[in-house]
């Protein structure tokens, strides 16, 4: 007899709907596996929730109806739980990680309570066990966690999670949808050029809809509370008016370009400031070569730049500053004694010196980028990391078609073929997770992300470019490859539809938006920006039309 865990979607859709319509349903029909948690929201706000302990789906459709009705739902979330075990306090951190929430649920009894916390729950809150375990009072000033090995029995369960609305309207409408970390999984045989130009166009849509009248986009969003974060990063913001400049220009759209005008004008008013001949971003007593850098970029591939000539003259002058005779950078001029961010700081400031290569390929800076390069070759070697390899590759692929250096080219290449590995695709990990960049057994190489998964797509999209241009077929398809391997992790990211964001209220600040992982749905600007820099760069050499396609024709090399 088919229960509720393997029921289609689509039925247990028809299941409710027949209810709604009064006809004659079997009261055991679908048998449930364990407890059901169902939360009735209504706008995204949760409005009622409850768990149903014993039964079948059509008894606690029967009795959810009443409520749903009563408080004008239009949304029914649930997990069909199942699997339930005993976890030891000991044992706590290795079952409850970061990447199980909002996959598997917790249940914890103590002094005759039980508490619970269901995937979906953990989903619409982004709260993590620990977090949720200090919120549980169990007397004055004493929380869950704070008791864990007192007499506390802890349970964990999985679950299958399901989206059902719209509750209001035409029963006909009703849809059942299947949820992986509260969102619907994007097949990875079904991402086609389609869903990457629709990825592409929920990205720009974001950039539009958060972009602020006095030029501000906001640097970090947290949906589920629908507020911003009080912190900040004139790297990032400085990333962000980049991809500014470059959506406008890519679309020939002038009002954009004024748009991120006057977002370079809001970034210079909040971090910038003269001290002598130089040019300081600011923040937080800090002045790091990456933020100067990157600022002076977005002021030279602005087509106003005249706008800002003196404050990228001193900008400029900062970056030559920080620059050592033996080709390498300080990394910081404030604090001074800081020299830390070697992988990321000195490539953001490489990519400048290129950009600035192109209209003057023969003078003092050509040979000063050549020292550099020989000195950071020299310095990845010999302890790589994935963070260099972005930032380095866009740089030396864009001073190769200023200086014609086949090394430079040769060494994008050795740098994206030693990264490849690192991007994670097949089974035993979850399908939410295939395309992204993350080493477990290396967590110095850093967390899995949104934004780097993107700085990803703009390295292998310089690196695909160069490719290309040298004929280096099977090598442009492994490129070619991760990038619509990454693309379609970003898409599964990405807030698409009121599906997604079942549970946010705000939701035009979200759409279009990428969730930093699957179980963290913050919002920063640089998730959007990287990605949609390097595919906006690269969308027109993609030759495939799908990843399946792409997936055959590397193999097919």
């Amino acid at each position: 007899m088919t229960n509720a865990l393997t029921a289609d979607p689509a039925v247990i859709a028809d299941l409710l709907r027949g209810l709604r319509e009064k006809l004659p349903i079997a009261p055991g029909a679908y048998p449930l596996p364990g407890p059901l948690y169902a939360c009735l929201r209504r706008k995204g706000r949760r409005v009622d929730e409850v768990w149903i302990e014993t039964g079948s789906l059509a008894n606690a459709f029967a009795e959810l109806l009443p409520r749903l009705e009563a408080i004008g739902a239009d949304t029914l979330g649930l997990c069909l739980t199942h699997g339930w075990r005993r976890v030891s306090p000991e044992r706590f951190e290795q079952v409850f990680t970061r990447a199980a929430q909002g996959k598997v649920g917790i249940s914890v009894a103590f002094d005759g309570q039980e508490r619970r916390l269901a995937p979906l729950s953990a989903i619409a809150s982004n709260r993590s066990f620990t977090r949720w375990l200090s919120r549980q009072q169990t007397a004055p000033g004493r929380s869950l966690a704070d008791v864990l090995f007192e007499g506390v029995e802890i349970r964990s369960f999985a679950a299958r999670q399901l989206h059902l609305a719209p509750l209001t309207g035409p029963v006909t409408a009703l849809r059942g949808t299947l949820l992986s970390y509260g969102a619907p999984l994007v097949p990875p045989d079904a991402f086609d050029r389609a869903e990457l130009d629709r990825l592409i166009e929920g990205m720009t849509a974001w950039l539009h809809a958060n972009l602020r009248d006095d030029g501000q986009l906001p640097y970090k969003y947290w949906p589920s509370r629908g507020r911003e974060s009080d912190a900040d990063s004139p790297i990032r913001r400085f990333m962000a008016t980049l991809a500014l400049i470059k959506t406008a220009e890519a679309k020939d759209d002038t009002a954009l370009m004024m748009r991120a005008a006057a977002n370079l004008q809001f970034n210079l008013d909040r971090f910038y400031r003269s001290d002598g001949r130089a040019g300081l971003i600011e923040w937080q007593g800090q002045v790091k070569l990456g933020a100067v850098a990157l600022a002076a970029l977005a002021i030279l591939e602005h087509p106003q730049r005249h706008r800002w000539e003196e404050a990228y003259r001193r900008l400029s002058a900062t970056v030559d500053d920080l620059h050592r005779a033996d080709g390498s950078f300080r990394s910081f001029l404030k604090p001074a004694e800081r020299n830390d961010n070697q992988n990321f700081y000195p490539g953001e400031a490489l990519l400048f010196w290129a950009t600035r290569l192109r209209a003057d390929p023969e003078g003092d800076l050509a040979a000063r980028f050549q020292a550099s390069f020989i000195h950071y070759r020299a310095w990845h070697r010999a302890a790589r990391s994935p963070a260099f390899v972005p930032w380095h590759s866009q740089a030396y692929a864009l001073a190769y078609a200023a200086l014609n250096a086949a090394e430079l080219r040769d060494f994008v290449f050795e740098m994206n073929d030693w990264l490849l590995p690192l991007q994670q695709w097949g089974q035993p990990l979850a399908p939410v997770f295939w395309g992204r960049f993350y080493d477990p057994e290396r967590p110095d190489y850093g967390p899995p992300h949104a934004s780097s998964t993107g700085v990803y797509i703009e390295g292998l999209a310089a690196a695909l470019t160069l490719a290309t241009e040298a004929s280096e077929t099977s090598r442009a398809a492994r490129y070619e490859r991760a990038i619509w391997r990454a693309a379609r992790n970003l898409r599964q990211l990405q807030f698409k539809d009121e599906v997604d964001a079942f549970y946010i209220q705000r939701r035009p600040r979200v759409l279009g938006g990428l969730r930093t992982e699957a179980y963290n749905n913050e919002i920063r600007v640089d998730n959007v920006q990287h990605g949609l820099m390097g595919l906006m760069a690269v969308r027109s050499l993609l030759r495939q039309t799908s990843l399946q396609a792409a997936e055959v024709a590397c193999s097919d090399r």
